[in-house]
């Protein structure tokens, strides 16, 4: 989803947060080790009712330096309720 806030918590408790671009996908430069990645749900781009499909959130990812890493997406699909 574009446009989402995510936040960046490093090993040492060093916090940054990244905005998802126009395609929903973010960058940002980190130290090496492990890190977790958390999509902040109460954004107001995510549309009311929109559920996580695909990924897990948070994320924990483990850096080594000199790597580019990229990780799974994460999905969120917005349910409708059909009225008959």
């Amino acid at each position: 989803m574009p446009d989402v806030l995510v936040q960046i918590v490093n090993e040492n408790s060093i916090t940054q947060k990244v905005t998802a671009g126009a395609n929903g996908y973010w960058s940002t430069q980190v130290a090496e080790g492990k890190l977790t990645s958390t999509i902040d749900e109460t954004d107001p781009n995510i549309r009311q009712g929109a559920v996580q499909t695909q990924g897990n959130n948070p994320t924990t990812t483990t850096i080594i330096a000199g790597d580019e890493f990229q990780e799974e997406p994460d999905g969120f699909l917005q349910l409708f309720k059909q009225e008959c």
